[in-house]
């Protein structure tokens, strides 16, 4: 048991493990979300109580500073709530808005200077790094087109570094992609592991709580289900059936026809049990040839006449083993139910248990269902 703890505890660091991975990306965005609202806030204040006379076109810049920093305002929400894919096309939208509507709203800002166009190029780096590969090869290509738009609209000759400056552009949009594609690659890589690691881990945990013979809850997964249940019952004011399974003379069936055909017993019970009861109910093994039912939402009455359904198919089974030889196989029943025998998992349990010695020593192969207790 303590190797299955370890190897889960394992698992489940890898898990966590891979999905800070993919998740690094979303934190990434929000700080640069973060940071650039914060950016924006000053400057907009900046802009709107400074008394320079330098600063043309104030309110136009406050107006543009001030949607971008609605667009950065709803992202940041966005991504708290999950919702990525939005958030970072409303970061890229804002990334484009900036240098392009500074060029709008005034033109002379790049007059013998470049430089100012560099940064429109900073739409298509966020976009390799947050959208999809289409995404930035289309804002690529428009970028391109806005670009030599602008050379057509404003400059009536070639100028310096132009074509330095488309270069740039065309670089800059191919590392991108290259990146982006790389990045995309590597995310579905490290999603596929994690799936199949959480898939393994579910399957361990499952393995766990079960008997490895009968393939039915065990020991421990009962003790930690049952109490869950009763409060369950307690909440809904309902009933809750219990019911406690013992071959008859299992250790002589074992000495007679070896422990090989008394765990072909066990497995054959189990499946009968399961193909007898509810989905809803939880059947687990118990002891070495016991097992115990629980039946939600049901009562003494309930469990017993499910119980003489499971007598009858366990009487017209053939519990022969490899020689042929028929094995007598019978099965007695002890039978208790909340509220009726208490309300503490512990105590419905052993008046079940009273109830089965009871079975036993009236001759085996019956039931008996414990007396409500006072």
């Amino acid at each position: 048991m303590e190797k299955i703890k370890h190897f889960l505890r394992g698992v489940t660091k890898a898990g966590n493990y891979g999905t800070a991975f993919i998740n690094r990306r979303n934190r990434l965005l929000s700080w640069i979300e973060l940071s650039l609202t914060i950016l924006c806030a000053l400057t907009a204040a900046y802009l709107g109580f400074s008394r320079s006379t330098q600063i043309v076109f104030r309110s136009s810049y406050i107006a543009l500073i001030m949607f971008i920093l609605f667009l950065l305002l709803v992202g940041l929400y966005l991504n708290y709530q999950n919702r990525y894919r939005a958030s970072a096309h409303l970061f890229v939208l804002g990334s484009v808005l900036g240098p392009w509507g500074s060029l709008l709203i005034d033109q002379t800002i790049v007059d013998g200077n470049l430089l100012p166009l560099v940064y429109t190029s900073l739409s298509v780096f966020f976009s390799g790094l947050f959208l999809t590969t289409q995404s930035t090869l289309i804002l690529g290509i428009l970028q391109v087109i806005g670009l030599f738009f602008v050379r057509g609209w404003l400059f009536a000759q070639d100028i310096a570094g132009f074509s330095s400056l488309a270069f740039y552009y065309l670089f800059i949009t191919t590392i991108s992609i290259i990146f982006n594609h790389m990045g995309r690659k590597d995310q579905e890589i490290i999603g596929d592991q994690i799936h199949t690691l959480k898939h393994n881990q579910k399957k361990l945990k499952e393995l766990s709580n079960r008997d490895t013979l009968t393939d039915l809850y065990n020991r421990r997964y009962l003790n930690a289900t049952l109490p869950r249940e009763f409060h369950r019952a307690e909440r809904n004011k309902c009933n809750l059936a219990i019911t406690i399974v013992d071959i008859d003379h299992f250790k002589q069936i074992n000495d007679t026809f070896g422990h090989l055909a008394g765990d072909a017993i066990l497995e054959k019970i189990a499946a009968i049990i399961t193909n007898n009861y509810r989905k809803s109910d939880i059947l687990c093994r118990y002891g070495g040839d016991e097992f115990l039912i629980v039946m939600p939402e049901s009562s003494a009455e309930d469990a017993y006449r499910r119980t003489k359904a499971l007598i009858h198919k366990i009487m017209h089974t053939d519990f022969s083993f490899e020689s042929g030889e028929p094995i007598p196989v019978s099965l007695s029943f002890g039978i208790s139910a909340y509220p009726d025998n208490g309300t503490d998992p512990k105590d419905v349990i052993a008046v079940a248990d009273q109830a089965l010695y009871l079975a036993k020593n009236n001759g085996r192969g019956r039931i008996e269902i414990a007396a409500a207790t006072e």
